[in-house]
This record gives C-alpha cells, sequence and structure tokens, in this order.
C-alpha cells in the first residue's frame, strides 16, 4: 500500500516548464557600494596607521599595541578588492 502511494505521482503527465537562465546581470549599484566601502577602509587603514606611529614615536607601546591591532583590521578588510582594482 504504501509503495502505491509513494509512486502515485510519479504517473503525473504534466510538464515542468524548463528553468531560463539568467541572462547578464547589472552589478552596477553592488560596484559602486562596494567601491565606496573598499575606499572607507582605506582611508580608516590611513588614518588609524597615522595614530600607531605617533604611539611608536612617543614610545606608548601600550598603546601602539592595541592601535596596530586596529589599523592592521581596516587593511585586511580591503587588501582582496585594492590588489585587483588599481583604480582604487
Amino acid at each position: 500500500m504504501l509503495a502505491v502511494v509513494s509512486l502515485a505521482a510519479c504517473g503525473n503527465d504534466e510538464v515542468a516548464e524548463p528553468i531560463k537562465a539568467n541572462t547578464a546581470l547589472d552589478l552596477t549599484g553592488v560596484k559602486a557600494e562596494y567601491c565606496d566601502y573598499a575606499i572607507g577602509e582605506i582611508d580608516l587603514f590611513v588614518t588609524e596607521t597615522e595614530k600607531f606611529a605617533e604611539a611608536v614615536k612617543t614610545g606608548d607601546s601600550k598603546l601602539a599595541k592595541t592601535l596596530y591591532a586596529l589599523a592592521r583590521m581596516h587593511d585586511e578588510r580591503e587588501e582582496p578588492i585594492a590588489e585587483k582594482y588599481s583604480a582604487i
């Protein structure tokens, strides 16, 4: 009985519509947003690096260690896109 119920749908004569492939996607807006994000990260990297450099110059190693991590975070965020797009 279970086999009959399980296979009942197999006798369906309906034909499914083929899936249509997407044509080109418009990524202009997304690309611009990501570019703005990367540029923002570069700006923050520069700002945080300047703070880090000042801490090193004044001999505040504890502060410099903290600031290094903050600056490095912004560098890591922008690095994947900056390597690919020289316009940034």
